[in-house]
């Protein structure tokens, strides 16, 4: 039985594999270029959500019963915000041709069962009564370059205080969810185990690089000008991505880390910033 990684060359999906990997469950990593990065020693595919031509491929390369497909991990494409189209047309074919039963699907904790963007892939798996776990990485974004160019993080959160995941723990969470022997099928939300604002994560980090970093407040409008200019693809992907910045700075993440209503379904890493920072990223954040 083999887990099929969508993304797996991006910041989850990598590590996932490799978790499943070092576990000896049968993996196989998807991704627009068909290869695994660097010198990681993993089995890859080349899969492209807009392009229907792709979606076979993953199925013929693990055509051994022993290998067969059971569990994927889904992560939206990046170049489209009407990401239910291509999704729901792979999903429907991989049950209904390959007989999967098993999704996960990362989301965000800001973005509601049938709204926007994976919202509609969200609804969308619990309408047809598959397996699925939906994950809630709140989108805690590193944004290297301006903080090694320009000595800031740019938001539009204000003041709004977010449980800062660390992708291996999005890992890990991901891992338990495909591997149980059943299914949770349910929300997860997956958080950090610290509440902090952009302005004390900025704080933290002027003490761990030894130089001052602020933090750029910014409006909707500014922040949907700003990402779409410097690290998103577009502006519609933008103002989806700038609507999650508003909602986080209302308290909605405050709130899901709180609330005694998602205790149940709640998977707090074990990465804490300062570790995340001074273990994983100090190198990305110096100057050059």
């Amino acid at each position: 039985m083999t887990t099929l990684v969508t993304g797996g060359t991006g910041k989850t999906g990598l590590r996932l594999a490799l978790l499943l990997d070092k576990n000896r469950h049968s993996v196989l990593l998807a991704s627009r270029s068909g290869s695994a990065p660097g010198l990681v020693p993993l089995d890859a595919v080349e899969f492209d959500w807009l392009d229907e031509s792709t979606y076979a491929n993953p199925f013929s390369r693990t055509s051994e019963s022993s290998r067969s497909i059971t569990r994927i991990y889904l992560v939206a494409p990046t170049s489209t915000t009407d990401c239910l189209p291509p999704m729901k047309a792979f999903i429907d074919y991989a049950r209904k041709e390959h007989n999967v039963k098993r999704f996960v699907l990362l989301s965000s904790s800001a973005l509601p069962e049938g709204g926007p963007a994976m919202g509609r892939v969200h609804a969308y798996l619990k309408e047809i009564g598959k397996e699925g776990v939906w994950f809630m990485d709140n989108f805690a974004n590193d944004r290297a370059g301006l903080i090694r160019d320009e000595d800031r993080v740019v938001s539009a959160t204000g003041t709004g205080k977010i449980p800062f995941v660390a992708a291996d723990d999005i890992a890990q969470a991901a891992f338990d969810a495909l591997t149980a022997t059943t299914s949770v099928d349910s929300d997860l939300f997956v958080v950090g185990p610290e509440l902090l604002s952009y302005d004390e994560a900025a704080s933290r980090l002027t003490t761990l690089l030894d130089r001052p970093i602020t933090h750029t407040k910014l409006s909707f409008d500014e922040h949907v000008d700003f990402a779409a200019s410097t690290f998103l693809p577009n502006r519609e992907y933008a103002k989806v991505l700038t609507a999650l910045d508003i909602k986080i700075s209302e308290g909605l993440e405050q709130k899901v880390f709180e609330s005694e209503e998602h205790r149940g379904n709640r998977f707090v890493g074990k990465v804490r910033f300062n570790d995340w920072a001074a273990k994983q990223n100090m190198s990305v954040w110096k100057k050059a």
